[in-house]
């Protein structure tokens, strides 16, 4: 689903929706519908909105993709990479 498509099915705009995958103004937490969203949740967006794959933000980071994907995917600790996005 696109920006245009989940904020119109949230019933906002999309400037707000891409606020909200972005995370400005809305705190530690995102809230879009009823669901929060996970900070390994917030690392993907981050990386999909850079137009970044798996691996460079692997190599930048000194880990393997596999590794990155398991932050991702919120199975191990992501803080690295939130710091690698928030810093």
């Amino acid at each position: 689903m696109n920006q245009d498509a989940a904020a119109k099915s949230r019933g906002v705009s999309r400037s707000t929706y891409s606020r909200w995958e972005l995370d400005r103004g809305q705190g530690p937490d995102v809230v879009v519908g009823f669901k929060t969203i996970t900070p390994a949740e917030r690392c993907f967006l981050y990386r999909r909105r850079a137009g970044y794959l798996q691996k460079d933000v692997a190599a930048q980071l000194g880990c393997s993709r596999y590794w990155v994907n398991l932050m991702e995917l919120g199975e191990v600790d992501c803080d690295a990479l939130l710091w690698f996005w928030e810093q």
